[in-house]
């Protein structure tokens, strides 16, 4: 299952939440073989930022990891995908968001523990 660790200088309503939210997991579906996957957010609203020493009003920061690796190409759209969602959703221009992808080739769920590079099973 996806993660996404998101901080934010803003406070959110309910709706703006789920907006958010909502966009960045389509944003992820955007890469084939996540499409439908649930995303688990870690969401910190009302944090402080600072870039170069200046105190941030508008800042969000996007920690992703999801198992697997992919191609430039579908990482390129989900990236593009996401900055659109979060600007969409609370008008915050693109020079003030962060986003941080990592791609996991081992990953623990529900009780198993995959291996992106297993081929065979004891």
């Amino acid at each position: 299952m996806p993660y996404m660790k998101v901080s934010m200088t803003h406070k959110l309503t309910d709706e703006k939440r789920t907006q958010f939210l909502s966009g960045l997991e389509n944003a992820l579906w955007k890469i084939p073989e996540k499409a439908g996957v649930p995303v688990i957010f870690d969401l910190e609203e009302g944090k402080t930022f600072y870039v170069r020493g200046v105190k941030q009003e508008e800042f969000i920061h996007v920690e992703v990891k999801y198992f697997s690796n992919f191609k430039h190409g579908k990482k390129e759209e989900f990236t593009v995908a996401a900055f659109d969602a979060m600007h969409d959703a609370l008008g915050t221009d693109k020079e003030k968001m962060m986003l941080l992808i990592t791609e996991r080739n081992t990953w623990g769920a529900h009780g198993s523990y995959l291996d992106e590079f297993v081929t065979e099973f004891e």
